[in-house]
């Protein structure tokens, strides 16, 4: 899908960002409350589209939390999946969102036309916003990107949701209110992990 990306300067995607955030006092061992906004009426949650997984000689596709969680024999919590992503060897793999995800966030995204991204890649920072729905329904949120490596955070012009992603991890990270994770939950369960705050982002 042929998306057009609109530069915007830095300062220009920080005017349109409303979210609160915590200042992290380190880049080890960062827990979500540390890079994810903390506004008081967001949760925190997971999205697992596809990765790869990687046990003793063989890797395996899983592309949902339920096929994941069977497959290296761990139970269904925020505690097992912080273990998993710590001992497991994890690769990603396709990081478009799922087909219900996808509605659900530009439905509750109060009609808003873009969506924000900025693209950390150190010494590098890259701006842009584009259509929104376009985007969230593109192949792959990562790889349509004018610049594919690093850490990336997206948020819609209402500032109703915020996602972070990594281009070495698996997940995407979401911060929403409570309705909107409960509707991704009901809708589309497999997909979707609710965490806590203090839940590492990375190690």
């Amino acid at each position: 899908m042929d998306i057009g990306f609109f530069d915007v300067p830095e300062n220009e995607l920080q005017k349109h960002c409303k979210f609160r955030f915590s200042k992290a006092t380190s880049r080890r061992n960062l827990r979500l409350d540390q890079v994810m906004p903390i506004d008081d009426d967001l949760v925190y949650c997971a999205i697992l589209s596809e990765l790869q997984v990687k046990i003793g000689d063989e890797i395996y596709t899983c592309k949902d939390f339920d096929h994941f969680f069977n497959l290296v024999c761990l139970k269904r919590d925020p505690e097992a999946l912080e273990t998993a992503r710590f001992k497991l060897q994890l690769l990603e793999s396709s990081t478009a969102l799922p087909s219900k995800v996808n509605s659900v966030l530009v439905d509750s995204s109060n009609n808003s036309q873009w969506v924000f991204i900025r693209c950390w890649e150190d010494p590098n920072i890259y701006c842009w916003k584009t259509y929104l729905s376009a985007y969230l329904s593109s192949d792959d949120l990562l790889d349509v990107l004018p610049h594919t490596f690093g850490e990336f955070e997206f948020f819609d012009e209402a500032n109703t949701w915020y996602m972070r992603a990594r281009d070495d991890d698996p997940f995407l990270f979401l911060a929403a209110p409570a309705k909107i994770v409960t509707e991704l939950e009901t809708k589309t369960g497999s997909h979707i992990m609710q965490l806590p705050k203090s839940f590492t982002y990375a190690f």
